[in-house]
């Protein structure tokens, strides 16, 4: 059997209906032309590990109509009375969980718009998910330093994790050292070198540790 020119639309006639929840993108606004009052329309978007900065918002457009609340439930769909945040104030610009630098657990987010039915329908209005993901990327990291040895000529001991192959480790702003990326390299200094400033960078680039000072 052929099908041609057929097209599919899924309605909200009110109330919940938790079985066309919609995906979003990171970043990319989705428009709600309709829901009934007293309905709901659901989005949902799976944050990594690693993400921080995470803002889940619902916006007013041109023509906007009714008043939109917005809901956010971690792994579960939210209603008026189990939710993880709810922002519904006066009109139908809301937001939940504008975080700062503050890491949120990798998780299946629902977001969930709820037309308030004290203003009727709602139309017009806008939905998003968008969130900042740490990148972490082969520098060196980590950098610590010990001593050993005399107080007038000690031994600089140092340790660090990841980076690529091949290293260059910097003392003072110069490359005192190139070679196979052991996590750890050790010099002992000169009498009187006083303060030393050191890091290690993959070899040949400015991808580099922290710096770390030591006597």
């Amino acid at each position: 059997m052929e099908v041609s020119n057929v097209s599919l639309e899924a309605r909200f006639e009110g109330g919940i209906d938790p079985d066309y929840p919609l995906q979003l993108q990171n970043g990319v606004p989705v428009e709600i032309d309709f829901i009934e009052a007293d309905g709901w329309r659901y989005f949902y978007i799976d944050l990594p590990e690693g993400n921080s900065n995470a803002e889940f918002n619902l916006s007013e457009l041109e023509g906007t109509e009714g008043d939109a609340d917005l809901y956010l439930g971690i792994g579960f769909l939210p209603d008026e009375t189990d939710f993880s945040c709810r922002s519904w104030a006066a009109g139908s610009n809301e937001s939940c969980f504008a975080i700062d630098g503050a890491e949120l657990p990798a998780d299946r987010y629902y977001i969930g718009i709820h037309a308030w039915p004290g203003d009727g329908d709602v139309a017009n209005v806008e939905v998003e998910a968008k969130f900042d993901v740490e990148v972490v990327g082969p520098n060196p990291t980590n950098l610590t330093g010990t001593t050993s040895g005399a107080r007038m000529r000690p031994t600089h001991h140092l340790s660090w994790d990841g980076g690529e192959d091949q290293v260059d480790v910097w003392h003072n702003g110069v490359i005192v050292h190139t070679g196979v990326n052991g996590g750890e390299f050790s010099k002992q200094m000169t009498p009187g070198s006083g303060m030393s400033t050191w890091q290690v960078c993959n070899a040949g680039t400015d991808e580099c540790s922290d710096e770390m000072q030591m006597r």
